[in-house]
């Protein structure tokens, strides 16, 4: 296979969607970073539901009209961190793709964009996390894509290439060490990577059966919570930009992620101070 049709990609994202939310609790039971509560399953799930909800019963005639309506859908749905991270991920990925189809060099442009506005979207990014697992991948296919035209073998070694980053991520935090995981977020986008594999290669699934679940055995220990409050806003509409939206909300908390798509602003944030964050973020735009 040479070409990714709309078709195609629609049903690739349809089966990221059915694939991390059958696995969630796999993924929320290793979530101990940044913050251990456990609802990185749960917040990947509900941003993908949001590109489910937005793409499906839906006819594509055009790579760039499917890819719209998913970023659309979740940067309406988008929940926590790594479901915010994620729709960065998918704004740079999705951006440029046009036309009647994708073939590998589009995809390895994509998955370029993805990491870089994943990375751009975190306010402290950091290595271990999910950011290794979708630059393994962007890495694959970009050294693929001068020499391979056949998407499947790019996406089978791209997914051979995140497993072992995702593995690595284990060795990279000390906090990851202590509890025997990986990053929780890194496992998500391996899933959805593998989803995308599945979709356009279906004897993929046996292979992936033979596979061991990267944290199988979880330490338990006891984590101190920084910050009590986690606020996820979509902004409509902005009256400032990213940038000083960022400006204003990073002395009030951690985990701050923000991605901005056209007149959109998805914003996440932890933080003691619920009510300062949401009176800039009312000021800044039409909230919701």
């Amino acid at each position: 296979m040479e070409n990714i049709t709309p078709e195609k990609l629609k049903e690739m994202m349809l089966l990221s969607c059915k694939r991390i939310e059958e696995r969630k609790e796999e993924i929320n039971k290793i979530n101990v970073f940044p913050v251990p509560d456990q609802d990185t399953g749960n917040n990947l799930a509900k941003t993908l539901m949001g590109v489910r909800e937005f793409i499906e019963g839906k006819d594509f005639k055009k790579i760039n009209e499917i890819s719209e309506s998913a970023l659309d859908g979740a940067m309406t749905n988008a929940q926590g961190n790594a479901g915010v991270i994620y729709t960065g991920f998918l704004a740079g990925f999705l951006s440029d793709l046009v036309g009647d189809s994708i073939n590998v060099p589009n995809l390895a442009i994509a998955f370029e964009k993805g990491s870089q506005r994943a990375r751009q979207s975190i306010q402290s990014p950091k290595d271990g996390t999910i950011l290794d697992v979708i630059g393994a991948t962007a890495e694959t296919f970009k050294k693929e894509s001068g020499k391979e035209k056949n998407v499947i073998i790019v996406f089978r070694k791209s997914v051979e290439n995140a497993r072992e980053a995702l593995l690595a991520t284990r060795e990279k935090m000390e906090i990851f060490r202590r509890a025997n995981v990986v990053d929780a977020g890194g496992l998500g986008f391996l899933i959805i990577l593998e989803s995308y594999l599945e979709a356009i290669d279906p004897e993929f699934v046996e292979v992936l059966q033979k596979h061991e679940k990267p944290s199988e055995k979880v330490k338990r220990f006891i984590q101190t919570i920084s910050y009590r409050y986690e606020v996820v806003c979509l902004l409509k509409n902005p009256k400032i930009d990213e940038r000083r939206i960022r400006e204003k909300l990073k002395k009030l908390g951690n985990c701050l992620d923000i991605v901005q798509v056209k007149d959109k602003i998805k914003v996440h944030i932890h933080t003691d101070y619920p009510e300062e964050v949401k009176s800039i973020l009312i000021n800044a735009g039409q909230a919701q």
